[in-house]
């Protein structure tokens, strides 16, 4: 079993789909930064296959996007994700 954490970061684009007729309008690109902790195991099937199971939980915090109208007020978005990862190794 391992602990894991640090820092993350990622792009995120935001798009919203129009006034209802299908046409994308966007608000562009952010790059995020935050932080991620998590755990995992590794098994051991025989003498050389092992498996690994991981969770990870990503916090991005928030940010402002502008206001998608006139008369319409700003809101925040915040960024959170969770994964689970499994993967198969082989050892030579």
């Amino acid at each position: 079993m391992y602990a894991i954490g640090g820092y993350a970061f990622g792009r995120q684009s935001t798009v919203y789909n129009g006034l209802g007729n299908g046409t994308p309008f966007s608000f562009g690109t952010a790059v995020l930064t935050g932080w991620d902790i998590g755990a995992g195991a590794d098994f051991r099937i025989t003498t050389n296959l092992i498996a690994r199971i991981e969770y990870r939980h990503y916090d991005f915090g928030g940010y402002d996007l502008p206001p998608t109208f006139p008369g319409f007020a700003a809101h925040r978005q915040t960024t959170v994700l969770d994964t689970i990862r499994t993967g198969l190794s082989y050892k030579f």
